[in-house]
């Protein structure tokens, strides 16, 4: 609990010392890392989705492309 008060506060502190327009960019920088960082998962999943079925089809003797 505590420590998750820190990571919040931590994360935030920073506004308290910055202009509004670094802090609305830094907010639009970790807005599109986050973005960055779904995307990338996704893909990944889709990659895993994929060699799987590649997979099933050679098992099941049909034609992978």
């Amino acid at each position: 609990m505590v420590s998750e008060l820190k990571e919040e506060f931590l994360a935030g502190a920073y506004q308290v010392f910055t202009p509004k327009t670094e802090q609305s960019e830094h907010q639009e920088i970790v807005r599109l890392k986050k973005r960055e960082s779904d995307l990338l998962r996704k893909i990944g999943q889709l990659q895993v989705d994929n060699d799987f079925f590649a997979s099933a089809c050679e098992d099941a003797g049909l034609k992978v492309r």
